[in-house]
């Protein structure tokens, strides 16, 4: 029998360690299993669509001494992010196209879930897809203390896109994305890489610091 999530009946509890055969994050308690679908169904579109796919783990914060306007803490700040990201992507592509014989174009697919943490403030798990053959790694993460920023790298990009969507100077909001330890995998290398990132991806079907009936998406996924 189906167990279903109290504060949403439409959700199915999921609490074993594998999912279609891939095993999954279950340490943190029951999954959702319409998450780990759309999760999966994500990276299967993703490694049909490329040779090669680089997949990355992040975290998006809200910064704790700013108050933002009210907008910015609903899924508005992660669907502005998602399009800004997408532009600089494209921007990156059609640049590297001016000076290249061969460029590799990509698309940005991810997944997402909204939580809660200290000082109730939301934040973003994030999980992203790109063509392997366009970025194959981060590149350097800056040190923002330093002033070291490093502006042709796909880490750049990926902080840069939430400064926009906060509406927020690059240096405030680019320690707000977090890069957790081993944040890169590539995906369809061999079944190792395929099912640690799916394990890894799989932290974001989690029930538990997630809120239902608040009017806001707790999880959601690209479309394509």
């Amino acid at each position: 029998m189906n167990r279903r999530l109290p504060e949403n009946k439409n959700l199915i509890l999921h609490t074993d360690q594998y999912y279609e055969l891939l095993p999954v994050d279950d340490y943190h308690g029951p999954l959702i299993r319409q998450y780990l679908h759309r999760t999966l169904l994500t990276q299967e579109r993703a490694c049909a669509e490329y040779n090669r796919v680089t997949g990355v783990v992040c975290i998006a914060r809200y910064p704790k001494n700013i108050q933002l306007q009210p907008i910015y803490y609903t899924n508005y700040a992660i669907s502005e992010f998602f399009n800004s990201l997408d532009s600089k992507v494209e921007h990156n592509r059609k640049m590297a196209m001016q000076k290249y014989d061969r460029v590799h174009d990509t698309s940005v697919r991810y997944t997402w879930c909204r939580e809660y943490g200290e000082l109730d403030l939301p934040h973003f798990h994030i999980a992203l897809f790109f063509n392997g053959d366009a970025y194959r790694s981060l590149g350097k993460i800056e040190s923002i203390k330093k002033g070291e920023v490093e502006r042709d790298n796909l880490a750049w990009r990926i902080r840069s896109a939430w400064a926009s969507a906060l509406n927020l100077p690059y240096k405030i909001a680019a320690p707000l994305i977090e890069f957790p330890d081993n944040p890169v995998y590539h995906v369809n290398r061999d079944p190792g890489e395929y099912e640690g990132f799916f394990y890894r991806a799989s932290y974001l079907c989690k029930a538990a610091t997630k809120r239902f009936g608040d009017g806001q998406h707790a999880f959601d996924s690209s479309r394509h």
